[in-house]
């Protein structure tokens, strides 16, 4: 199924796949591998993994990400696992070849710290421009701007998970005169 819908949305024409983990069914660290390449190998379009076991039970692994890494389609991760020791351990081991985005709003500071390319966003749907600045002003160099403007948005951040996502974020878009079919998460670089 996962192998059908990829090539599905690879021909609706869009720049990236962002693949999950398989839920309900806790794969194996061979699984996993097995999984993200068949797809990675039937997909024409870069695979950007989605590690998130709060909502699937299942984690992927640095001895995973290295063997996925090596596959030219997987370029990239949407990191929501919330160890941040595991992710600075990733990103000294792939360095730049492996982009590294976050997928917790409220970590994306400390993944741009530890070498990551921006964040995959829930709360982007409502303040776009603001979290394209923080990241901006990160690669920009200007630290203390980044800084200021995760500590300004972080409670905003935090109350867009006051529920299961994505109701939060429907409700705010809904308040703001927006359907949910316009909100869509996006990567801000």
């Amino acid at each position: 199924h996962a192998i059908e819908t990829s090539r599905f949305a690879s021909s609706l024409g869009y720049d990236a796949l962002l693949t999950v983990t398989p839920y309900y069914n806790k794969a194996s660290e061979q699984g996993l591998i097995k999984s993200f390449t068949a797809i990675a190998d039937a997909a024409d379009k870069p695979i950007i993994l989605y590690n998130v076991p709060t909502r699937t039970s299942c984690n992927i692994t640095l001895p995973v990400y290295r063997e996925l890494a090596k596959h030219e389609n997987i370029v990239a991760v949407k990191e929501a696992s919330g160890n941040i020791s595991s992710v600075a351990r990733l990103a000294s081991e792939l360095g730049d070849d492996f982009c590294i985005y976050s997928g917790n709003d409220d970590q994306t500071l400390p993944m741009l710290a530890l070498g990551g390319k921006g964040v995959i966003s829930v709360v982007s749907n409502i303040i776009p421009q603001e979290m394209a600045t923080l990241c901006k002003k990160w690669f920009d160099g200007d630290i203390m701007e980044c800084r200021r403007l995760h500590e300004k948005y972080l409670k905003l951040m935090k109350i867009m998970f006051c529920e299961v996502n994505p109701i939060p974020v429907k409700a705010a878009l809904a308040e703001m005169g927006l359907t949910a079919r316009e909100a869509n998460e996006f990567i801000i670089y």
